[in-house]
């Protein structure tokens, strides 16, 4: 994804020191690019101290608009190291300094940064306001990378509410911007963001070829984490059609690069692609450990977007293996969060095993809630699945053949190992005595 506060800065250097009536001269620009070059090569902590360095320079010089922009680089890197509480804090301090400056530039950058702390905790409705705010100013100035990355951000928010289309379309609009700017690394970012697309379309050939062309940008440019990114995005590819073997030689790769740049988020991503490899090969204690240390990670990170879907992950293998009250209580955080955030996908999912949970003590009552809930659900695949769990729990012949017919559309649009495994059991006739349900994988 596209740095939320716009693609890179200029490469141009018109003055490398500044002055103030605080204190003396300080090469300012000269550190911006220092930490520019190690946030992009993955020394994250040296940019840390380094964006830190010229924020104490800029506030004891008395330079308000630079303090502004060293709140901004340091906001966003302590963001991608996942603390986003600090970085919000940081950006509130430059959206009021940029406003008393009457700067719209910054301010417009500003509030993209603001709205990718929302979107990454999962408030979609916040951040596509702030997103709109900073396509309306940056089209008032001419800010064409500012334009490009409300583009993105607001594609990031309709995909993540189901709005593929609409998310395409601004991708599309987005990279032909970073292109007109000669932005590589907001193209790189871009094309991985068109591969997402496919990937939720269940296309996947179509995902694969994106994400290596993105990481291929990303490898010629040097940009480390948007190579972790190309790279955690062919994982799930790989999880989704059930070739274990290449999702685990991505997730070493993804872990190795993840501890180095100590990127917590990413990190908990593979850990959690890892605990559903364990679960589908039957090594439960194994994905217990995986999917407990993804939901500590995502917790001490805020992302609530990723956290519900590892809470619904473990919750499930709990199910599995008849730990009833563990799974009830890891479903119930998994909806709530994901309720709270409007993650529907999760949310049906997390109320479908609510039932299943309920079914080991009520399968009666069980039964006749999933028939009310199939009533009124219109996603396919969900569709499928509940007619799949009405056949398990009440030997319904009707709804194996309704699922089987289901699955089998389904499998011709999208490969995917879970499918597989469906229609492998409803052709048998006879259910499984445990077969695991569908993750969604983040």
């Amino acid at each position: 994804m596209i740095r939320p506060d716009g693609a890179r800065r200029s490469r141009r250097m018109p003055r490398l020191w500044f002055e103030g009536p605080g204190a003396g001269a300080f090469p300012f620009m000269l550190w911006e690019r220092v930490g520019e070059i190690c946030e992009l090569t993955g020394r994250w902590q040296r940019a840390e101290a380094v964006y830190r360095r010229n924020l104490e320079a800029s506030m004891g010089a008395g330079l308000a608009g630079l303090a502004a922009a060293s709140s901004n680089s340091l906001g966003w890197v302590l963001h991608r190291r996942g603390r986003d509480a600090e970085a919000q804090s940081l950006y509130q301090r430059s959206r009021q300094l940029y406003r008393e400056l009457g700067d719209v530039k910054g301010l417009s950058k500003t509030l993209g940064l603001l709205g990718g702390v929302c979107y990454f905790g999962g408030r979609y409705a916040q951040a596509a306001r702030l997103y709109l705010r900073r396509l309306a100013l940056s089209r008032r100035i001419g800010d064409i990378r500012g334009i490009c990355a409300a583009c993105n951000n607001l594609g990031n928010v309709a995909g993540e509410q189901g709005r593929h289309d609409a998310s395409y379309g601004y991708y599309r609009r987005a990279l032909d911007l970073a292109k007109q700017s000669g932005d590589l690394c907001g193209q790189a970012n871009i094309l991985g963001n068109i591969g997402v697309v496919h990937w939720s379309k269940g296309d996947y050939p179509a995902a694969l070829e994106w994400f290596g062309r993105q990481a291929a940008l990303a490898g010629r440019v040097g940009d480390k984490h948007t190579l972790c990114s190309a790279i955690a995005n062919t994982a799930s590819v790989w999880v989704q059609t059930g070739d274990f073997d290449r999702a685990l030689e991505c997730i070493e790769r993804r872990t190795e690069l993840a501890r180095e740049l100590d990127d917590s988020k990413g990190l908990s991503i593979v850990l959690d692609y890892r605990a559903q490899i364990c679960r589908n090969r039957g090594l439960y204690p194994e994905a217990e450990r995986w999917h407990r240390e993804a939901i500590m990670l995502g917790e001490r990170c805020g992302a609530k977007y990723h956290l519900c879907g590892y809470l619904l992950g473990l919750a499930t293998l709990y199910e599995e293996t008849g730990r009833l009250e563990e799974a009830r209580e890891h479903n119930r955080q998994a909806l709530a969060m994901a309720d709270g955030i409007e993650e529907r996908q999760v949310a049906g999912d997390c109320r479908l095993l609510a039932l299943r949970i309920d079914a080991h003590q009520d399968r009666l009552g069980a039964v006749r809630a999933m028939r009310r809930m199939l009533a009124k659900e219109p996603d396919q695949a969900r569709r499928a699945e509940i007619n799949y769990w009405l056949y398990r729990l009440a030997g319904d012949g009707t709804c194996r053949a309704e699922a089987l017919r289901l699955f089998q559309q389904l499998v011709a649009l999208t490969p995917n190992h879970e499918y597989r495994s469906r229609i492998g059991e409803l052709e048998r006739g006879q259910p499984d005595s445990a077969g695991p349900a569908p993750v969604p994988v983040r």
